[in-house]
């Protein structure tokens, strides 16, 4: 037998089959068993009651799990206008629901180039750097003419499945 809480994906499953009992995260198996607990030594135990109502708890959402959507992210950049050349840009990822800064996130792909102008073959190099405010992100830009330059940026967010992906728009001065 299969019970399934609701909300799946991010609801517990339990499997009793007749002789072996296993709670798992929904969509894990007894052969993954990465999100699993085997209830086994707590069916013959005085505690049964106990870990039946825990069981119930669980799939009743008496956990927290993270129930946000990548859409609910968004980078924002801190300086819109920079001078051509050498510069250094910061960006903070907000979690739009609360508008609270997000520290911690995972960026695995940058670009820059000057699509916004009509020229996404005009790229220039982009590189990471240390920032000292948590979730703000800042980066070295090599903006070798004036103009509209777009950054993008993919990144995965902690606790949050999906890949987070921003263009934003700043304008290189003379």
């Amino acid at each position: 037998m299969i019970i399934a809480g609701p909300g799946a994906p991010n609801s517990v499953l339990l499997a009793f089959p007749h002789h072996y009992w296993r709670a798992c995260a929904f969509g894990e198996t007894k052969s993954q068993g990465k999100a699993c607990v085997d209830l086994m030594p707590f069916v013959n135990s005085p505690h049964v009651p106990v870990v039946a109502l825990t069981a119930l708890a669980l799939m009743l959402g008496g956990v927290p799990m993270a129930q946000a959507d990548i859409k609910d992210y968004e980078f924002t950049l801190i300086e819109k206008g920079i001078k051509k050349g050498d510069a250094i840009v910061s960006v903070r990822l907000i979690h739009k629901p609360d508008g609270k800064l997000v520290p911690g996130a995972v960026i695995f792909a940058t670009r820059l180039d000057m699509a916004p102008d009509g020229m996404e073959m005009m790229t220039a190099s982009i590189e990471p750097l240390p920032s000292a405010e948590l979730g703000v992100y800042r980066f070295k830009l090599d903006l070798s003419m004036e103009g509209k330059w777009r950054v993008s940026l993919a990144a995965k967010v902690q606790g949050e499945t999906g890949t987070l992906e921003n263009r934003l728009v700043l304008k290189a001065a003379p």
